[in-house]
């Protein structure tokens, strides 16, 4: 399920600065929304594509120890 809707978030993301943005707010909105633990959030973060759109420097806001 984590999978198919960071697959939907991977495939609408459109370019210009402000579509950057609100793609990042929803993919942490639905990200909190799935109450899911940090290194759920950090999988499927990964997932939609941060890695590619904003680097990898969001994964330092998560406790993966």
């Amino acid at each position: 399920m984590l999978r198919h809707v960071a697959g939907l978030f991977s495939d609408n993301l459109n370019d210009g600065v402000d579509s950057i943005f609100q793609w990042v707010r929803m993919c942490h909105a639905f990200a909190d929304g799935f109450d899911l633990t940090d290194a759920e959030k950090v999988y499927f973060l990964a997932e939609c594509g941060m890695d590619i759109v904003i680097g990898t420097e969001w994964r330092n806001e998560y406790d993966l120890d």
